[in-house]
């Protein structure tokens, strides 16, 4: 492999990176304010709120046991490596 292909491997890996930090700040800055949003502008009522939050975690914990992307590339017959692999090692 050349030097040039190494440089650019390692800039998308730190683009990449990059991207995958920043969607988890504002991830992690949105979370906590959502239940504000709900109740003062939409009118929902804490038992509203917790139903939510209730799904949302028992959804997030489903889709961990059952990958669901897997499930569609391999019946779409496109599996991508690269994704599997970094799949694989982000869940473990």
């Amino acid at each position: 492999m050349s030097r040039e292909q190494k440089r650019f491997i390692l800039s998308n890996i730190v683009i990449l990176g990059l991207v995958s930090f920043f969607m988890d700040i504002g991830t992690e800055m949105v979370y906590p304010i959502l239940p504000l949003y709900l109740t003062s502008v939409l009118g929902a009522t804490p038992a509203i709120i917790g139903v939510i939050q209730g799904i949302a975690e028992s959804l997030a914990s489903v889709l961990k046991l059952f990958p669901v992307s897997s499930l569609i590339s391999t019946t779409i017959r496109s599996n991508l490596r690269s994704t599997d692999i970094s799949r694989h090692f982000s869940t473990r």
